[in-house]
């Protein structure tokens, strides 16, 4: 802790009534910020956006990141969250991609309300969910997320060049319809400013999901590095959103 006197020259008055009436009393110097002290300030306010239960290696990734100028090239954009599921038909389901309705239930309904439902349907909606549960561990699920202009045609682009299905979970700025009319060409929907920056935060928080040593993929030649692994839990899946959603208003409050 530092001592308030090695900081603020106080006078003392005894000493200075002392002084010979011919010698002027010296006024304390002004202060001035020290660049650890404005250092120390703009670490404090980026610390804000960083969650304290993330690892040390991963909140000193994230700092680094943030202290960096934002490229005047970084672009608009929207960040998605697909579902990941093989498209082999040995697989679960023979293949077939979950449903849209099954998607979007994984994660809070706007405003954080619980969708009414009875027990019996939460309960056959579940059992239906697990079915479709295919990451690499038993009881996870595998998402990709990433960036795009058009959430559309991404989906589009990936249906033609990999052998697995995606499934919007869903797309960021966050919508009430994000699932069921994902923006395409043309679109005004609202989109997310320096999207590049962005999806690199959300990517270096997740990082210890992240699926590693798939290698190549065999269809598209591409080691597919925006994929990640999480309990097949809406709690583990809600930390996802709420780490994209804190990113996004990050890059809103940063224009």
């Amino acid at each position: 802790m530092r001592l308030l006197c090695s900081c603020f020259p106080f006078a003392d008055h005894d000493e200075e009534d002392q002084l010979p009436a011919s010698r002027p009393v010296e006024k304390p110097p002004a202060e001035t910020p020290s660049p650890h002290d404005s250092t120390s300030s703009q670490t404090q306010s980026l610390l804000k956006w960083i969650p304290p239960t993330l690892p040390p290696q991963t909140a000193s990734a994230l700092l680094n990141e943030l202290a960096k100028p934002i490229s005047e090239a970084d672009e608009d954009g929207f960040i998605y969250m697909f579902w990941v599921t093989p498209a082999d038909a040995a697989s679960p389901k023979g293949g077939a991609p979950p449903p849209g309705e099954i998607a979007s239930a994984l994660l809070p309904s706007p405003n954080g309300k619980s969708r009414r439902a009875s027990d019996a349907q939460n309960q056959n909606q579940t059992q239906t969910q697990n079915q479709y549960f295919t990451g690499s561990n038993p009881g996870t699920i595998r998402l990709k997320i990433g960036r795009t202009s058009n959430v559309q045609r991404r989906l589009n682009e990936w249906t033609r060049q990999c052998s697995h299905n995606l499934t919007l979970i869903r797309y960021y700025p966050y919508t009430p319809n994000s699932v069921s009319s994902p923006p395409g060409n043309g679109s005004q929907a609202k989109k997310v400013p320096h999207v590049h920056r962005v999806e690199r935060l959300i990517h270096i928080e997740l990082g210890d999901k992240r699926v590693k040593g798939l290698g190549p993929c065999k269809d598209c030649g591409k080691e597919h590095r925006e994929w990640f692994e999480v309990a097949a839990k809406k709690e583990e899946l809600r930390k996802v959103d709420e780490c994209i959603r804190r990113w996004v208003d990050w890059a809103e409050k940063h224009k």
